[in-house]
């Protein structure tokens, strides 16, 4: 088992993919983002890829065997 944490400034193959996943779960299971059911995809993907634009915002990513798994700003 590899883990790994990572500044994140572009989003490879499936990561995009797999943080929406990992956003889903949270927020099922009660954990961030107050929001009681996870909105669309396509609000999750623009909510990611807006915060990784953000100058004054820093994304890390926790990898699990390679897969984008977390994250904390």
């Amino acid at each position: 088992m590899s883990v790994k944490v990572e500044v994140i400034t572009e989003f490879r193959h499936a990561d995009l993919s797999d943080l929406v996943q990992a956003t889903e779960d949270a927020i099922r299971e009660g954990i961030g983002f107050n929001w009681v059911i996870p909105p669309g995809r396509d609000i999750l993907e623009t909510y990611w890829n807006g915060v990784r634009v953000v100058p004054e915002r820093v994304l890390l990513g926790g990898r699990l065997d390679g897969t984008l798994a977390g994250s904390i700003q």
